[in-house]
């Protein structure tokens, strides 16, 4: 897995983050008048953080119902290994599947991963079990159906 080096950030870095997390599209004007910079600096620091892997990327956050992708399902699996496989080999098999949105190694007893997907029907849920399944590595997986999500964000609490 990879390697993360802990990066010194100043408070109005910030806030910059926090606007951009709330609304990637915020402008730059809006961003110097409420952190309290010019244009130019917020700029710069930008694309600090974004050369620095602070910021990685830009997305749209869609909303998953209106595009037909209403069940919500947890994934566990239990992981034999044998060589030359290794926990990381088994968890980029996993990643590979596209209905793959969220791919964790816990410490949850007999299992090792967790995986959350998002499909449009039962029958693709039992595809996806079953692709899973049929990943080298993986002994067993047991489904978890979401009845209901209380909160889903990708907001980090910065400030």
């Amino acid at each position: 897995m990879g390697e993360y080096v802990m990066f010194d950030v100043e408070k109005k870095d910030l806030i910059i983050l926090n606007l951009l997390q709330k609304n990637s599209k915020v402008s730059i004007k809006q961003i110097a008048e409420e952190s309290e910079s010019t244009t130019a600096n917020v700029y710069s620091r930008i694309k600090h953080l974004e050369s620095t892997g602070v910021i990685k990327k830009y997305v749209a956050l869609l909303d998953a119902p209106k595009l037909n992708r209403s069940i919500v399902a947890l994934m566990l699996c239990q992981l034999v290994l044998e060589a030359p496989q290794t926990k990381n080999n088994v968890l980029a098999e996993i990643s590979k599947l596209p209905e793959a949105q969220n791919v964790y190694l816990v410490s949850m007893g007999d299992w090792d991963v967790l995986v959350k997907f998002k499909v449009n029907c039962l029958s693709a849920l039992k595809e996806c079990e079953d692709r899973m399944r049929s990943i080298g590595g993986v002994n067993a997986v047991s489904s978890y159906m979401v009845l209901e999500v209380a909160k889903e964000t990708t907001e980090l609490k910065i400030l």
